[in-house]
Parts: C-alpha cells; structure tokens; sequence
C-alpha cells in the first residue's frame, strides 16, 4: 500500500536528517497535520533539513481510475520534488526497486544546496 511508501519515505527523510515541517509546525496554514490527507488528489508535505535549515516541498499525486479523481492512498502514482523536479515513483515494496529508488531519491535530495538545485 501507498501508505506504507509513504512511512518508509518519512522514515528515509528523519534518518538523512530532514524534518517534516507538517508534524512539527502543528497548524501551519499550508500543511495538514495529518500527513495523509490528500486535497484535491495531492499530499502535500513542508520539509527542512536539519542541517542547513534548507525548506523544500514534497508532493504525493494521486491518480483515480482512467485519471479520475480520488482520495484512495493506494492510487498515489509518485512523489513530485517541484523544486528539482525530481520524482519517486511509488515501487511495491515486495520489489527490490523500492528500497534502491528511495534511498537514490534521499541521495538527490541530500545534494541539494539551495531549492532551484537540480543535481
């Protein structure tokens, strides 16, 4: 499931040092508290790294039947870095592609120096 996806992400982030603004910054007007609330068929999450205090979003994009719209977690396509446009696409976890994209997807983030980047 794409929840799943989602807690392994977030796991990647904390471990590389990176903290979700949506957690930490309870009621900030861009971000839902709740992380998995998706808004018109987007999650989106506020991130900032600890060590530089770099911010920079992340968008979850859910796909429906056909393209249509949904709310479904299990429909998220892939995970959108606008900024560099960069993207993780949502692997089964099952497959031994999930764990390499995701590690090689926090390898690109941890590279970036200012949010324009695009390494």
């Amino acid at each position: 499931m794409s929840k799943e996806r989602m807690q392994d992400l977030r796991q990647a982030l904390h471990a590389a040092g990176w903290v979700l603004i949506n957690e930490e910054q309870k009621g900030h007007l861009r971000y839902y508290e709740d992380i998995y609330q998706p808004y018109h068929e987007k999650i989106l999450w506020g991130v900032r790294r600890n060590s530089d205090c770099l911010e920079m979003e992340l968008e979850f994009h859910l796909f429906g039947y056909m393209g249509g719209p949904t709310a479904d977690l299990k429909n998220i396509l892939y995970c959108l870095a606008p900024s560099m446009n960069l993207k993780l696409y949502f692997e089964k976890r099952k497959k031994d592609a999930w764990p390499r994209t995701l590690a090689e997807f926090i390898e690109r983030l941890n590279k970036v120096t200012k949010v324009d980047d695009k390494p």
